[in-house]
């Protein structure tokens, strides 16, 4: 048998009323040369029975009663995997028509690129679904790879169901790693780290289903402390590569903002041995007060300071941009000079 373009990596375990249409939006695709590999890991009898009713010679399907996690779900599938892209799709979600065609025309026309996304579509009828769509709305905006690259401490930059990327890179990077962690995440925070760059198409390419039992909900890996460890984790790393905030013959490190979310982070960081200079804020009533021993201070310091590096955890996309725009305007640029992490 000829070699597939594209493996597409589908887990499932309970997804009966959606997983048919998931499967078939994949087996529409205008690419025709690809594989489809459904992955039933401990799947309920109803999901298991709609997933064995679709025949076509593309359709690969491999069950596990045992795999305690998407992550080792997902390595399993790529074990099989012979396509020279891998694809992911999960079983909420409904691919575009030429969603494969666009993504592996991208990836063969530009190899300094090792991953594809697209905008993706929010749909949900949850009343509490407004955190989740103004997510992908941001997501959604970032195009290019250094934009990408420079809001990977924001939040995850990619919606994982999304992406096309090499097969030879995702094995490289030893795939997904289990742990109390998103996988999907890590994933990208470690593709970052080995130097490689990921763009997102201008087109639709998936619509992404939100329900009350989807796993980004109910599953402790997704929750909001669970984002903020592996970041920090992968965030230390690079500033003591970087040497910053590490000792006096270092770069000096200054943090933005003093909220609850802020404060954590700083925690984290002196708790990693680094030292704060100085925290700055715009409440009047905080100005002149030390927090966690470190004095706080008005934007202004880093006029005076132009070789310190910014970290930002004031959240919001309002007030991210208005930072963003103070720090732009004192001739800093992003990466080299601050991160945003909320």
């Amino acid at each position: 048998m000829n070699r597939p373009l594209v493996s597409v990596l589908l887990p499932v375990k309970s997804a009966p009323d959606t997983v048919t249409a998931a499967i078939q939006s994949i087996l529409h695709q205008t690419l025709r040369t690809f594989e489809l590999i459904v992955i039933c890991n401990q799947c309920d009898s109803e999901t298991k029975s709609r997933v064995l009713q679709v025949s076509d010679a593309r359709l690969v399907v491999i069950e596990y009663n045992h795999l305690a996690s998407v992550a080792l779900a997902l390595n399993a599938g790529l074990a099989l995997a012979r396509g020279q892209f891998i694809a992911r799709m999960d079983a909420d979600d409904v691919s575009c028509p030429e969603r494969l065609e666009l993504q592996a025309a991208a990836l063969s026309k530009n190899e300094s690129i090792q991953l594809v996304s697209g905008l993706v579509r929010f749909e949900s009828r949850l009343a509490d679904a407004r955190g989740f769509k103004r997510y992908v709305d941001w997501q959604n905006s970032l195009l290019g790879a250094s934009e990408i690259y420079a809001n990977r401490y924001v939040e995850s930059p990619l919606v994982h169901p999304s992406i096309m990327m090499r097969s030879e890179c995702l094995r490289q990077l030893c795939g997904w790693q289990e742990g109390g962690f998103p996988e999907d995440y890590d994933l990208w925070l470690r593709f970052f780290a080995a130097g490689h760059r990921a763009v997102r198409l201008p087109v639709t390419v998936l619509v992404w289903n939100d329900h009350q039992d989807r796993l980004t909900r109910v599953d402790s890996r997704y929750l909001q402390t669970a984002f903020t460890r592996i970041k920090m984790q992968h965030l230390i790393k690079e500033l003591q590569a970087r040497q910053i905030g590490t000792g006096l013959d270092c770069r000096s490190l200054v943090f933005w903002g003093a909220g609850r979310y802020a404060r954590r982070i700083i925690r984290l960081l002196q708790d990693a041995g680094f030292q704060i200079e100085a925290l700055l804020e715009v409440h009047p009533g905080r100005i002149g007060q030390r927090i966690h021993g470190i004095p706080v201070v008005t934007p202004g310091h880093i006029q005076q300071d132009r070789n310190s590096f910014v970290l930002s955890g004031v959240p919001g996309i309002i007030a991210r941009t208005e930072i963003e725009d103070y720090l732009h305007a004192s001739g800093r640029q992003a990466v080299r000079d601050y991160y945003c992490l909320a």
